[in-house]
Protein backbone atom coordinates (compact mmCIF):
# COMPACT_ATOMS: atom_id res chain seq x y z
CA UNK A 1 0.00 0.00 0.00
CA UNK A 2 3.23 2.33 0.65
CA UNK A 3 4.50 1.61 -2.69
CA UNK A 4 1.04 2.78 -4.39
CA UNK A 5 0.46 5.81 -2.12
CA UNK A 6 3.85 6.95 -2.80
CA UNK A 7 3.30 5.90 -6.89
CA UNK A 8 0.05 8.11 -6.75
CA UNK A 9 1.51 10.78 -5.20
CA UNK A 10 4.66 10.75 -7.76
CA UNK A 11 3.05 9.90 -10.99
CA UNK A 12 1.03 13.42 -10.95
CA UNK A 13 3.90 15.37 -10.09
CA UNK A 14 6.04 13.80 -12.65
CA UNK A 15 3.24 15.26 -15.06
CA UNK A 16 2.52 18.21 -13.77
CA UNK A 17 6.63 19.15 -13.42
CA UNK A 18 8.22 17.65 -16.99
CA UNK A 19 4.68 18.28 -18.98
CA UNK A 20 4.96 14.46 -20.34
CA UNK A 21 2.57 11.67 -21.31
CA UNK A 22 0.79 13.12 -23.90
CA UNK A 23 -2.01 15.02 -21.63
CA UNK A 24 -3.43 11.04 -20.61
CA UNK A 25 -1.82 10.26 -16.95
CA UNK A 26 -3.79 6.77 -17.34
CA UNK A 27 -1.39 5.28 -19.77
CA UNK A 28 1.92 5.70 -17.58
CA UNK A 29 0.01 5.05 -14.56
CA UNK A 30 -1.19 1.43 -16.38
CA UNK A 31 2.46 0.01 -17.01
CA UNK A 32 3.62 1.50 -13.71
CA UNK A 33 0.86 -0.21 -11.75
CA UNK A 34 2.06 -3.50 -13.55
CA UNK A 35 5.71 -3.23 -12.46
CA UNK A 36 5.10 -1.89 -8.52
CA UNK A 37 2.75 -5.05 -8.52
CA UNK A 38 5.81 -7.03 -10.02
CA UNK A 39 8.22 -5.62 -7.28
CA UNK A 40 6.18 -6.06 -4.53
CA UNK A 41 5.28 -9.53 -4.87
CA UNK A 42 9.27 -10.65 -5.78
CA UNK A 43 10.51 -8.86 -3.12
CA UNK A 44 7.13 -9.76 -0.15
CA UNK A 45 8.72 -13.64 -1.56
CA UNK A 46 11.74 -13.33 -1.17
CA UNK A 47 11.36 -11.04 2.75
CA UNK A 48 9.69 -14.15 3.77
CA UNK A 49 11.78 -16.87 2.79
CA UNK A 50 14.92 -14.79 4.62
CA UNK A 51 12.83 -13.59 7.55
CA UNK A 52 14.42 -16.28 10.08
CA UNK A 53 18.34 -16.39 8.46
CA UNK A 54 21.30 -14.94 10.22
CA UNK A 55 21.57 -12.29 7.78
CA UNK A 56 18.49 -11.14 6.22
CA UNK A 57 19.28 -7.74 5.58
CA UNK A 58 22.09 -8.68 3.26
CA UNK A 59 20.57 -11.74 1.95
CA UNK A 60 17.17 -9.70 0.67
CA UNK A 61 19.31 -7.69 -1.73
CA UNK A 62 21.36 -10.05 -2.72
CA UNK A 63 17.80 -12.46 -4.09
CA UNK A 64 16.02 -9.15 -4.78
CA UNK A 65 18.24 -7.60 -7.69
CA UNK A 66 18.59 -10.66 -10.32
CA UNK A 67 14.91 -11.03 -9.60
CA UNK A 68 13.95 -7.66 -10.23
CA UNK A 69 15.82 -7.28 -13.22
CA UNK A 70 13.48 -8.54 -15.24
CA UNK A 71 11.00 -5.29 -14.23
CA UNK A 72 13.06 -3.00 -16.28
CA UNK A 73 10.09 -3.54 -18.93
CA UNK A 74 7.82 -2.05 -17.31
CA UNK A 75 9.94 1.12 -17.26
CA UNK A 76 10.52 0.78 -20.85
CA UNK A 77 7.41 0.70 -21.65
CA UNK A 78 6.74 3.86 -19.44
CA UNK A 79 9.24 5.55 -21.12
CA UNK A 80 8.03 4.97 -24.95
CA UNK A 81 4.32 5.92 -23.43
CA UNK A 82 5.65 9.19 -22.78
CA UNK A 83 7.91 9.56 -25.66
CA UNK A 84 4.49 9.44 -27.81
CA UNK A 85 5.07 6.08 -29.01
CA UNK A 86 2.02 3.77 -29.51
Amino acid sequence: MFVALVESVGLPLFVLFFRRAGGSVLLPSRSDRFGTLGFVAVGTLFSALVMRTRFAELLLVVLLLPFSCPLIGAVQVTALLLAGVP
